[in-house]
């Protein structure tokens, strides 16, 4: 094994081995950042509302109104309750949220909210309750503030989707965290008009 040249060889042989195992683990790292993007599911569930958008909504259609003020959706997070549940491909959950309020979709086109999707929920109460943990309101749970929360649920294939909102209002406001308990009571605390 004196010669030099076998030495190089093996010496090259190994360094290709081993930019080829960095390289295959990069690529799997950026094929994994990738998915996580496509899906919106994060492992990290909170969101600093302070550090989103904090200008007021238009006024111009379509509007939003949440308890009779207008207001702009600015966060949107989906959970499936339960395993059984297939999350609804974009063209389908298009649809699907103006059973939240007839016309909540053009909402989505316009304000175009943060969208999150949260893993596997099993309970509406666990969902509500991690949906205020991670969703932390200035002042008291957003009461005083122009920032709300909203938390209900709609009917997909094969189960429920849990939904929440934030919402930033025109002016500062006592709704802070609305729970919506049954899915036909949406419209009466959110209306999207025009």
């Amino acid at each position: 094994m004196n010669d030099p040249y076998l030495i190089a060889i093996v010496i090259c042989v190994l360094l290709i081995v081993l930019l080829g195992i960095v390289f295959f683990l990069v690529q799997r790292a950026k094929q994994k950042t990738i998915a996580t993007a496509i899906s919106g599911q994060s492992n990290d569930l909170s969101i600093d509302v302070t550090q989103l958008d904090a200008n007021p909504p238009t006024g111009m259609p379509p509007k939003l109104q949440l308890v009779g003020v207008d207001s702009k959706l600015v966060v949107l997070v989906l959970a499936p309750r339960g395993n059984s549940v297939q999350f609804p491909s974009s063209d389908e959950l298009h649809s699907l949220v103006d059973r939240i309020s007839p016309g909540f979709s053009k909402v989505l086109d316009v304000h175009q909210p943060v969208f999150r999707r949260w893993p596997v929920q099993m309970s509406f109460e666990g969902f509500t309750n991690a949906f205020a943990y991670n969703m932390k309101l200035p002042g008291d749970s957003g009461k005083g503030t122009p920032w709300s929360t909203l938390v209900g649920r709609i009917t997909v294939p094969g189960g429920q989707l849990f939904v929440g909102l934030v919402c930033l209002s025109s002016t500062p406001n006592e709704m802070g965290q609305i729970i919506v308990e049954h899915e036909g009571k949406w419209t009466d605390s959110l209306r999207a008009i025009g």
